[in-house]
């Protein structure tokens, strides 16, 4: 199970294990400006694919504020992929393991 740091600024396991965060919330935010959804709208596809942190800190990180957990991250992705695939588009965002250092 994943909790939010204390600052609100990283993902924990509970087993205190810190998990690898990277920084790529602008590149999601792009990809969500192509879209007719809003931060509350991509928030409910990110939930209802196994997301597991509050629409605030899916916006903070879409703006650059906090970092996330590849994991996370990849869900968003998932969910804005399908939102692309529903319209007849491709997959064009891609998921952590393929992004450049």
């Amino acid at each position: 199970m994943l909790q939010e740091g204390i600052s609100g600024v990283g993902l924990k396991r509970k087993s205190g294990e810190v998990m690898e965060m990277i920084k790529a919330g602008s590149s999601l935010a792009a990809a969500l400006a192509t879209t007719e959804l809003d931060v509350s709208q991509l928030w409910l596809r990110y939930f209802a694919v196994g997301g597991g942190c509050s629409r605030q800190a899916l916006k903070s990180y879409l703006t650059g504020t906090i970092d996330w957990s590849a994991h996370e991250h990849d869900v968003v992705v998932l969910a804005l992929n399908e939102y692309f695939l529903e319209q007849g588009l491709d997959h064009p965002v891609r998921y952590a393991e393929d992004m450049d250092d």
